[in-house]
């Protein structure tokens, strides 16, 4: 057999180029089949020794290893892709920047305990203090309170002080008595995560149930402020039998809190006399108090002949020379109650006071675990006993909500934050989720 190439030649014929035979191939054959021999010779000569062989077994079996770490990350790669679940909320992404509030795309909540309750979020509520919180109030405490317990991040932080929703599961170890799909309704502390989100994850201790008959945006609307206006009342021991016959005033009626507190005073026998701003004195009227209008600058016109109280209700914010007015129509022990969050001082402390600080705070933390409950650092009960209260003032009609309620949705919560910071609106605002 004779294999070649040929090419074309300059007119003399074809001609034979790198002509193989049969032979030739045979003879390459058998030096490749030598080459192997003796390839192999030398491995096994070099593998006589022990410590070589133990090399390379090592050697094998890191190659074997990175062939297999390699098909699992190549599977792990090319895996299909299934996109994280996740929930809208109504956040804050910076302190500094007056457009800081975002809808922002969010993992759902996770389980701080097996006991713990999954609400889905149907409406939550703006309050003033979320307009403060969005420019940093109370950054430092939220820090020293988080540290140590939580893992979520400073920013974003979701706003919202009060929810109204439904039960959309609970945890393995929960032994309470919500089921799934009951209506409830929660408040939150300005040093604790906002509601104004579709899910939140809470114990049980700060759910109560939703007064009946109420939609979920009027609901939404009353936690947070419900249950400041009646611990103010119970901190200065106002009740129905004691409320009886006092001279109460009432600064900033229009307002969540003032709104509560004018309509408890009146359903428990006190003489009240209301201030709000001369546009909302119709609305204002209908909680059954003696209405006075105030005007932009908070002066109160027909100031004269007011008279004396025995408590004085601070909704608003008061100047300096207002404040000197209102102590002057105290009566002779009267109490001057500021209802409005005040400013901290921890905001602006340096490295030596917030040491101190963190040292308190983590002391405060030990205690509550120990007594196996949360901490409340400013006092203010938000659980489910102060709610449950509040329900029973609603559905007794005691309590109400004033005018109508100002409804958004999650896009126009930057609208709807600064309609509550201008102080225009009457009653409350509210977002609510199309869940």
């Amino acid at each position: 057999m004779k294999v070649g190439i040929v090419e074309l030649g300059d007119g003399l014929g074809l001609r034979a180029v790198n002509t193989i035979t049969g032979p030739h191939c045979s003879d390459i054959y058998r030096q490749l089949k030598a080459t192997v021999r003796r390839l192999y010779e030398e491995i096994r000569a070099q593998l006589r020794d022990e410590g070589a062989r133990n090399r390379a077994m090592v050697v094998l079996f890191g190659v074997g290893c990175g062939l297999a770490g390699g098909c699992v990350l190549g599977m792990w790669i090319a895996r299909p892709y299934a996109p994280a679940p996740c929930m809208k909320a109504i956040v804050c992404n910076s302190f500094r920047d007056p457009d800081n509030l975002a809808i922002c795309p969010t993992g759902p909540p996770s389980y701080r305990s097996p006991a713990d309750v999954l609400v889905r979020v149907r409406a939550a509520s703006l309050q003033r203090i979320d307009r403060r919180l969005s420019f940093g109030y109370g950054r430092t405490i939220r820090r020293l309170l988080a540290s140590g317990g939580s893992h979520e991040p400073e920013l974003p932080l979701v706003l919202g002080r009060s929810c109204a929703g439904t039960v959309e599961a609970i945890g393995s170890r929960y032994k309470g008595s919500f089921e799934v799909g009951d209506a409830v309704w929660l408040a939150s502390a300005w040093y604790e995560p906002g509601l104004a989100a579709e899910f939140v994850v809470v114990p049980e201790a700060r759910l109560s149930s939703m007064p009946a008959g109420l939609e979920f945006a009027h609901a939404a609307s009353l936690p947070y402020s419900g249950s400041v206006a009646l611990q103010l009342m119970q901190a200065q021991r106002l009740t129905g039998s004691s409320c009886a016959d006092k001279e109460i005033l009432v600064h900033g009626a229009n307002t969540p809190v003032g709104c509560i507190v004018t309509q408890l005073a009146v359903k428990w026998g006190a003489r009240v006399v209301a201030t709000c701003p001369s546009q909302f004195v119709a609305l204002v009227n209908q909680l059954g108090a003696k209405v006075i209008a105030f005007d932009s600058c908070g002066n109160i016109e027909k100031s004269n002949g007011l008279g004396k109280f025995n408590y004085i209700f601070l909704a608003t914010h008061l100047r300096d020379t207002n404040a000197k007015f209102f102590e002057k129509l105290l009566t002779k022990g009267g109490v001057l109650v500021d209802a409005v969050e005040p400013d901290l001082a921890s905001d602006e402390y340096g490295i030596v006071r917030r040491l101190v600080l963190a040292g308190y705070a983590g002391v405060r933390k030990a205690v509550a675990w120990v007594c196996g409950r949360q901490v409340r650092w400013d006092g203010l009960d938000l659980g489910q006993r102060t709610l449950a209260t509040l329900a029973t003032y609603v559905e007794d009609k005691a309590i109400h909500t004033l005018g109508p309620v100002q409804i958004f949705s999650p896009s126009d919560a930057g609208a709807a934050l600064e309609l509550v910071a201008s102080g225009k609106p009457i009653g409350n605002t509210v977002i609510t989720f199309a869940n």
